[in-house]
């Protein structure tokens, strides 16, 4: 198994993928997320800098004028694994779905918390 190597990189260095095909609204929950957690998911990265995954947390990072970045670099994927990765990775969030029982205990127990 492959491993993708974790640096901290200047935002500057990052470049954003012509042929992203996913749309980032302005408002942003991501944005929001960092906010209040950190940084928390790492940009993933070919050696040269551009983007895989993470244009969204690259769009929040530039609002919120954070300098630099965890990313992690998949050096160990092919051109069509990152074709096929940039893909799926948009795609795993939107296939999964929410256990509503649960998601109201969660919710409640969040809006208890003083």
């Amino acid at each position: 198994m492959s491993f993708a190597k974790p640096e901290i990189w200047e935002v500057s260095r990052l470049v954003e993928y012509e042929q992203n095909t996913r749309i980032h609204p302005k408002f942003q929950i991501i944005k929001n997320s960092i906010q209040e957690f950190g940084f928390m998911n790492p940009i993933i990265v070919k050696e040269d800098g551009e983007i895989i995954a993470g244009h969204g947390r690259l769009q929040a990072v530039r609002e919120l004028g954070i300098d630099r970045v965890p990313v992690l670099i998949a050096d160990h994927l092919s051109e069509d694994q990152v074709k096929a990765y940039r893909i799926a990775d948009n795609q795993i969030a939107q296939l999964g779905r929410w256990d509503d029982d649960l998601l109201k205990v969660e919710i409640n127990d969040l809006a208890n918390v003083e």
